[in-house]
């Protein structure tokens, strides 16, 4: 028996992939707003908005920051991807 490996991951539709969703998700969280007028944003989303703005000029490191921030664990088959979150 043996093992067909775990195929071929395109790394640039990949990272599109993991980005769209983070977009999506943190669109969720632009549309909030604090109950209190004077409650600080949370630090951790505003940086990470930051980077999707600009996401195409984000060095590695700030995208491996900033994605580890959001998600737990992704786990990719031939058929689909499934993002688990930590927001």
């Amino acid at each position: 028996m043996s093992c067909e490996g775990c195929g071929t991951i395109r790394t640039h539709e990949m990272e599109q992939l993991i980005y769209d969703n983070m977009v999506e998700k943190l669109r969720e969280f632009k549309n909030l707003t604090a109950k209190r007028k004077d409650a600080p944003a949370n630090p951790k989303l505003t940086a990470i908005s930051g980077y999707s703005d600009d996401w195409e000029n984000t060095s590695l490191d700030e995208k491996r920051q900033g994605t580890n921030s959001l998600i737990t664990i992704i786990r990719a088959t031939s058929e689909n991807v499934k993002i688990e979150w930590k927001i």
